[in-house]
């Protein structure tokens, strides 16, 4: 069969009419007789007769997927990783391809961390106002009570005037650190310089005297003891040389001003303890025992209606921070989720829009269920009504010529489609896969025709479509003639095509009806 496509629908349509109706005629003609009425005319007649009737409408098809799903990104991103091939069959679940993920990673982990400080705080919050509702805790009652105590007992100091100790204390430290600074500025003395050589003098004997014992003991028991004295000697030797060098040398700049640091602190604190706690020290006491009192007191008398109230709105504000925290939660690990595609249906990958490296868009992955094919067709406008959901349709594929399938519509647009200046219907026939040969498959846009069945009937009695007279809308009528004249016969007519009309009752097969009156010469 030659192949056809949607924009000679409208010829093959008129071609089938102007066949049809030609065999028809010829094929009704023999079934015709012509009878010559009183009046001179030429009545003429066919017989109603039984047999099968179709009405079809030729369309051109497509097969398409019966599902098809594109994926994608919808803000573009480097692909990183590509789980499928063209043309590899997935299951529903599979991973696609996954882009970078970097960020979504970080953010999601951010939310959790945040919803985890918003759970910390909701239940700080509770706690807070369930220990307003109830007794105060002894706990924290001793504790302010020692706050309370401290805050007494240092007001109490700051006020008394200092003891004879603790002046004496303050004025040993400052003469302590004026002598301390003063020997560093005039340096050692003759006696300090002469027992420092001295005490490196007897260190490096006792070193001698400990070499001369090692000598002797050569390799016998005694010898390891006395390498540890030579080295022990050594030490000290080193020691008393790094002493007298530090008294020898000259105090630094550093060692000056720290040890004038020293001395300038401790009579300024001889001065603080001489003059006693200034104003601000005693008002600073003052307001803390005042402080202290009134948290003591507030554990004990019990929080206040407003206080209440407050930890109430603090723990209503913490329920409302967590649950958005959650929220940001789920919308972050959604979010990461979305950058591994998973495959939505089962189906073929019949496209990849980029590769890995590349940038990723809303159109990556198209994935297609071939297992149940189905043809898209289309048919002019004015047979509309020949095709419904629910018709049954016989297939032949351009590439599989003299072989027929079938199917049945299983969907018909509501509205019109315009293509190629033309107004046609579009609709959609599933193919009976169980007449497909074992091994059969049928690729995307893969051309048939298809003649969609939109009624039949069988062992039905029949006449030519000029015998019928339409009274009115769906009313019906033939001429029946008998004996040579015509009666007027109301009938009820189910399928009607080109030629013929099926009579559902009111005519028998055999009974001669006219087809029309033509003038006799």
């Amino acid at each position: 069969m030659k192949k056809r496509r949607l924009w000679i629908i409208p010829l093959v349509l008129i071609v089938l009419a102007a066949a049809g109706g030609g065999y028809a005629w010829w094929r009704a003609r023999a079934a015709r007789a012509a009878v010559t009425t009183d009046t001179g005319q030429s009545m003429h007649t066919a017989l109603a007769r039984r047999g099968s009737l179709e009405i079809l409408t030729t369309a051109a098809g497509t097969v398409v997927a019966s599902l098809e799903r594109t994926l994608g990104y919808e803000t573009p991103a480097e692909l990183l990783e590509l789980y499928v091939a063209l043309g590899q069959q997935v299951a529903a679940g599979d991973p696609l391809a996954r882009v970078d993920d970097l960020a979504l990673r970080q953010a999601a982990a951010t939310a959790e961390a945040a919803a985890t400080r918003a759970e910390v705080a909701l239940r700080e919050a509770t706690e807070s106002l369930a220990s307003l509702a109830g007794e105060p805790d002894e706990a924290a009652v001793l504790n302010a009570r020692a706050t309370l105590a401290a805050a007494t007992e240092r007001l109490a100091e700051l006020a008394s005037q200092p003891t004879p100790a603790e002046l004496a204390a303050a004025e040993a430290a400052a003469i302590a650190a004026r002598d301390a600074y003063q020997a560093l500025v005039a340096g050692p003395t003759a006696d300090e310089l002469q027992e420092a050589q001295w005490s490196l003098e007897r260190a490096r004997n006792s070193l001698w005297s400990a070499q001369m014992s090692r000598d002797a003991a050569a390799a016998g028991r005694g010898y390891d003891q006395a390498q540890v004295g030579v080295l022990n000697g050594e030490i000290a030797v080193a020691q008393a040389e790094l002493a007298l060098a530090r008294l020898q040398a000259p105090a630094g700049e550093v060692e000056l001003a720290q040890a004038r640091a020293a001395q300038l602190k401790a009579e300024e604190d001889l001065a603080a303890v001489r003059a006693g706690a200034s104003e601000a020290d005693l008002a600073a006491a003052r307001a803390a025992v005042i402080v202290a009192q009134e948290a003591l007191d507030d554990l004990l008398d019990g929080a206040s209606e407003t206080e209440r109230a407050a930890a109430e709105i603090a723990v209503r504000q913490a329920e409302l921070n967590l649950e958005q925290a959650r929220l940001d939660v789920e919308t972050a690990q959604r979010e990461l989720a979305a950058a591994t595609l998973a495959a939505p249906i089962a189906g073929t990958v019949m496209s990849i829009g980029a590769g890995v490296g590349e940038k990723a868009g809303a159109s990556l992955i198209t994935i297609a269920d071939l297992t149940r094919p189905v043809l898209e067709v289309y048919i002019d406008e004015s047979d509309m009504t020949n095709m419904k959901v629910g018709y049954a349709a016989s297939l032949e594929f351009d590439a599989l010529p003299g072989e027929l399938y079938t199917g049945v519509v299983t969907a018909v647009d509501p509205g019109l489609t315009s293509a190629m200046g033309m107004t046609t219907v579009r609709g959609e026939v599933t193919l009976d896969v169980d007449a497909l040969p074992e091994g059969t498959t049928l690729p995307t846009g893969m051309s048939a025709t298809v003649d969609i069945i939109a009624g039949s009937a069988e062992n039905a009695v029949l006449v030519p479509v000029e015998a019928l007279r339409e009274l009115s809308e769906g009313e019906y009528a033939v001429f029946v003639v008998t004996d040579g004249e015509p009666a007027l016969r109301l009938v009820e007519v189910g399928l009607i095509d080109v030629t013929y009309a099926e009579i559902v009752s009111g005519l028998e097969v055999g009974e001669s009806v006219t087809t029309g009156l033509v003038e006799v010469q």
